[in-house]
């Protein structure tokens, strides 16, 4: 058994430079979540958006917060939705149910909103997550399945 040295907090520091330096965007969003925490947003603004850019989706969720709350930046729902859906893109589960949410709030896109919300339905995150049962998960999907395809009956006469 290797028995672990506890690390100075200057040789703590020193290895999250040497991270942030090399690119890291799992250490570049942590870094980002500390400056949130410390209300310095632009600062997570930077970190976040160089974690996004290297593909990470949880700081494309991050970058959400910003975007809607006005944090740091101008508030934007363009960029807002766009972080939202790479996120959802990249597996992140809380942005692919916020994301269905907002699809199903938009016309014309009622098929894809069904279609993100059984994926979210079959990935548990409502019912793990407590804000459904799983019996109202089954009827939501149920009720917007019936709704996209009453639109397509109306728009087939």
């Amino acid at each position: 058994m290797l028995a672990t040295i506890p690390l100075s907090d200057v040789e703590k520091d020193a290895i999250k430079r040497r991270r942030i330096e090399a690119n890291d965007p799992i250490t570049l969003r942590e870094v980002g979540k500390d400056y949130y925490r410390e209300r310095d947003y632009e600062k997570a603004l930077q970190h976040w958006s160089r974690a996004a850019k290297l593909g990470d989706a949880d700081a494309h969720y991050c970058l959400t917060i910003l975007y809607l709350e006005g944090l740091g930046v101008e508030k934007d729902e363009k960029k807002r939705l766009y972080h939202l859906e790479e996120a959802s893109i990249g597996g992140h589960l809380v942005a692919r149910r916020n994301l269905t949410y907002q699809m199903a709030g938009l016309r014309g896109r009622d098929a894809e909103a069904v279609e993100f919300l059984k994926e979210v339905h079959e990935m548990g995150q409502e019912y793990e997550m407590g804000a459904f049962g799983i019996d109202v998960c089954d009827a939501a999907v149920r009720g917007y399945q019936a709704a996209v395809d009453a639109t397509k009956s109306r728009r087939g006469r």
